[in-house]
């Protein structure tokens, strides 16, 4: 059996894999249409949503919590696929399935099935997922600074 403080170590590890990734860049300047200015919202969006779920503390806001961060992230990925147009289309693919086998993770975590097999597979498809959402920001970010 794992304990809730088991869970909290597999929450962190999003906030620990993602330190240090993202980047601001205040200092340039560019002119882009709105199509272009949503796009780039869109991955902005992405990667706010993403530190969220890294940095989400799953002991004190519960499973319930991690589920609605991650639709949120689902929500962030439909938006960028549409404004994408195609754009790093293998890593937003391999992102879309990631999220959906972190849902499966968390599913199994949260119907009372807390084995330490569970854990495991939850804690693989967390690094995963944010694995995969970073190489989508990372790649899709470059035409946006």
């Amino acid at each position: 059996m794992v304990s809730l403080r088991s869970i909290g170590v597999i929450a962190a590890l999003p906030a620990v894999l993602l330190m240090g990734c993202s980047k601001s860049d205040s200092a340039s300047t560019t002119t882009t249409t709105s199509a272009d200015q949503a796009y780039c919202d869109d991955v902005a969006t992405l990667k706010t949503d993403l530190d969220s779920l890294a940095s989400l503390d799953v002991i004190s806001q519960g499973t319930d919590a991690l589920k609605q961060q991650v639709t949120k992230v689902e929500d962030s990925l439909t938006a960028l696929k549409s404004s994408a147009k195609g754009s790093a289309a293998t890593q937003i693919d391999e992102f879309d399935s990631s999220l959906t086998d972190l849902k499966s993770s968390i599913d199994k975590l949260g119907s009372g099935d807390l084995t330490l097999a569970n854990a495991g597979e939850a804690l693989t498809a967390v690094s995963t997922t944010v694995t995969s959402g970073q190489a989508v920001y990372t790649q899709l970010n470059t035409a946006c600074k």
